[in-house]
């Protein structure tokens, strides 16, 4: 799913985690976090729970799931663009993966844990 699980209780996102478990070896998912500037916030439609990726972990966690990779995009989005225009470059194209516990939207790939 893109841009959709942040919307629901922490409850919902663990049981939709687990149904998608049972019908795929791999979720891809992708969800807004904590890293939104305010100033975007008038473009999201308000039902968006913005979590840290830390919290998007736990309750992966807590659904059986294990995350195997992460990646993420927006950084231009991000306090980083206020520093440097390059950086928010550089992260998009070369380092979205190293970079993701920053940007403005984080991906998850994850599988269930093994028992």
């Amino acid at each position: 799913s893109d841009v959709t699980l942040e919307h629901f209780a922490d409850e919902d996102i663990i049981e939709a985690l687990q149904k998608q478990f049972i019908v795929a070896r791999l979720n891809i998912f992708a969800v807004h976090c904590a890293n939104l500037p305010p100033q975007f916030f008038a473009g999201l439609d308000g039902g968006e729970r913005l979590l840290t990726p830390l919290y998007w972990n736990r309750l992966i966690k807590r659904a059986g799931g294990q995350v195997i990779d992460r990646f993420g995009y927006g950084f231009s989005n991000t306090r980083m663009a206020q520093w440097n225009w390059r950086i928010p470059i550089i992260a998009e194209t070369m380092m979205y993966r190293k970079l993701a516990r920053l940007a403005v939207v984080i991906g998850f790939v994850v599988r269930k844990r093994a028992e």
